[in-house]
């Protein structure tokens, strides 16, 4: 659990220590969250419509099928790099399925947003690949390096594909790349990333003209095309014979029988003259996109722009339905109208994403356009809003009592081990925090350009465990220095102690020692201002740690019989605060216990705490 990775669990200001009764509404909560371990085959899924490649294809394949039988101990590289919209991603794919049997130990996919701000850090990719081997959040490794080297141990051992979608630049992969073993690597980006060691280059151009007719023919009615084969070959030329644009268009025309293909066509033509004489970029691929908008209802147009929020490109139904104001049908028949014209796509159960980030990027441009900034802001805060009470509801499944007891309900529901679920609540908790974190920090940052401080404190505290257990340290400083700036605006020195609390744990992980020591004090300095006992033991308790960690037993006990003393005897507080540190070492608990009757080491803490004191209220 949280407090496993420096080996001693700490006081959590936000800690959810309480009793809670209704685990059948939780058990009803997390029966949907329920995730297996994860998997090492984690290709997606090829396209039904895949048209067209076959050189590349057929080359791609004879790579990879040479640098197998040759028995060099080393990867093979192949960087797919073309412009935006091309299929680069479409074909990557297609080429992974083919040889995956070729590779069959493992078969490992990540999309490190390369062109996105902010893009996937590489220490949170390295993770995710080592969670497939095996490898706990409590045993990973902290660094960088250390993770890289030993994601290069089991790629040594395996035959191993990666797909390592859509990168921005040579630095973004270097970590990744296996340096020995019979691995492939197939790379896909809009640069040709030639600095790369021993990588070989597949350059894809927009499609021919008869590939990019075929792929048209896909989605829009063969009979029209092929009975006026020169409209079809005006529309994917408009298209540049662009996959993303071509996709977008054949589907417009799809929804719309009541068009005729030559009406179609003209209008495409007119907007894609409008959109090269306003000098935008990509006029191909916008004029495909304004013309399906343009085909939107006005529920299912509102829905787009207001994506164009979200920082990440994945959502769920829930959180369309909190953007629209409306019921979770109403959301679902809006997706559905978007998913129809190819705009966004459906991921998996309840969630869908955006085809393409270029889809993404001009949802945008319509937000901007069409929304106030109003009406923008509203739609924040109550993305706000609704982080706050899912992260609050979603945080009991990190809580080790209240995860057992929602296994035990789902065991006598499921006939399953209650041990095998509360594994699988713990991974799918962790896996909804995972996939929603880009979100989670910007309605954090939202919810403070907004000043609604006490949004702010609640996020963050409901961030904690999360950000403890996946080692996501920077999130955790970023958005409790946010905390802390809401705190003192409301004037809440409690809350401001809880956070500083916090913090002060979150520089113990780091063994900043003089950092955390100094936020542990500060902490104790503010609660003797407008006292919390129960905050104060924690603080006491977690400040005995970090004396523990610096071999100072004696002060651990002063310390610990200290926290103690602020709550009430034969209190749940009290009972818990002895449990945690039996827990952490019984022998120093007792001596604890006993520690009334050393008056020296006691007022020499009190007298460090003092000038800590004196110093903060100093600042």
């Amino acid at each position: 659990m949280a407090g496993e990775r420096s080996g001693y669990q700490l006081q959590f200001h936000a800690s959810l220590r309480h009793d809670f009764g209704d685990y059948e509404s939780l058990a009803r909560l997390f029966q949907s969250r329920l995730v297996l371990a994860p998997t090492l085959q984690q290709l997606p899924s090829g396209i039904e419509q895949f048209v067209g490649r076959h050189a590349k294809i057929d080359e791609a394949i004879a790579l990879f099928n040479q640098a197998n039988l040759s028995g060099k101990n080393q990867p093979t590289i192949l960087v797919i790099a073309g412009r935006s919209g091309v299929g680069k991603s479409t074909l990557a794919i297609h080429i992974a399925q083919q040889v995956r049997e070729t590779f069959a130990d493992a078969q490992l996919y990540i999309n490190l947003r390369g062109n996105d701000n902010p893009p996937l850090m590489l220490t949170d990719v390295l993770s995710r690949f080592l969670r497939a081997w095996g490898i706990s959040d409590a045993s990973m490794p902290a660094s960088l390096e250390e993770r890289s080297l030993l994601l290069q141990l089991f790629l040594a051992k395996k035959r191993s594909l990666l797909l390592l979608d859509n990168v921005e630049d040579e630095s973004q992969v270097r970590a990744l790349l296996p340096t020995e073993g019979t691995c492939a690597v197939l790379i896909t980006s809009r640069k040709r990333l030639t600095h790369l060691p021993d990588v070989n280059l597949l350059d894809l151009a927009e499609m021919s003209e008869l590939a990019a007719l075929e792929l048209l023919q896909k989605f829009a009615p063969a009979q029209s095309i092929q009975s006026e084969p020169e409209l079809g070959m005006s529309a994917v030329n408009l298209c540049s014979r662009l996959p993303l644009a071509i996709c977008t268009f054949g589907n417009l025309l799809k929804r719309s029988p009541e068009r005729s293909l030559q009406e179609a066509v003209e209008r495409l033509s007119q907007e894609r003259s409008r959109l090269k004489q306003l000098r935008l970029s990509h006029p191909d691929i916008r004029a495909s996109f304004s013309l399906a908008y343009q085909r939107l209802d006005p529920v299912s147009a509102r829905l787009l722009r207001l994506l164009g929020l979200l920082v990440d490109t994945s959502f769920t139904v829930t959180l369309a339905a909190v953007l629209l104001e409306s019921e979770l049908n109403t959301a679902r028949e809006a997706l559905q109208q978007l998913v129809h014209l190819r705009l966004l796509e459906a991921v998996s159960g309840d969630r869908f994403r955006f085809v393409h980030d270029l889809i993404r990027l001009l949802a945008r441009g319509q937000l901007a356009g069409e929304e106030s900034s109003e009406a923008r802001q509203a739609a924040r805060l109550r993305i706000c809003q609704w982080y706050q009470e899912t992260t609050g509801a979603m945080n009991l499944g990190l809580e080790a009592d209240i995860c057992t007891e929602i296994a035990t309900v789902l065991s006598r529901r499921n006939r399953q081990s209650p041990v095998v679920l509360e594994s699988q609540i713990l991974t799918g908790t962790l896996e909804w925090f995972e996939t929603e974190r880009l979100n989670l920090l910007a309605a954090t940052n939202w919810a403070h350009q907004a000043e609604a401080w006490e949004r702010v404190i609640s996020l963050s505290e409901n961030l904690v465990m999360f950000y403890d257990i996946r080692m996501h340290w920077a999130d955790w400083e970023q958005t409790h220095r946010l905390a802390l700036d809401a705190a003192r605006q409301l004037g809440d020195h409690s809350q401001q102690a809880s956070v500083l609390n916090s913090l002060g744990n979150l520089y113990l992980r780091q063994r900043q020692w003089h950092k955390a020591k100094e936020h542990y004090e500060q902490s104790l300095a503010l609660g003797s201002i407008l006292p919390d006992f129960l905050n104060e033991a924690k603080t006491l308790a977690n400040l005995g740690v970090f004396h523990l960690q610096q071999s100072q037993p004696e002060q651990t006990a002063a310390l610990w019989h200290m926290a103690l003393a602020k709550v009430s005897l034969n209190s749940p507080e009290h009972k818990r605060l002895k449990q945690w540190m039996q827990t952490i070492d019984k022998s120093l608990m007792q001596q604890a216990i006993r520690h009334g009757d050393d008056r020296a080491a006691s007022r020499g803490l009190f007298q460090s705490i003092g000038e800590s004191l004196k110093r903060f209220m100093g600042n």
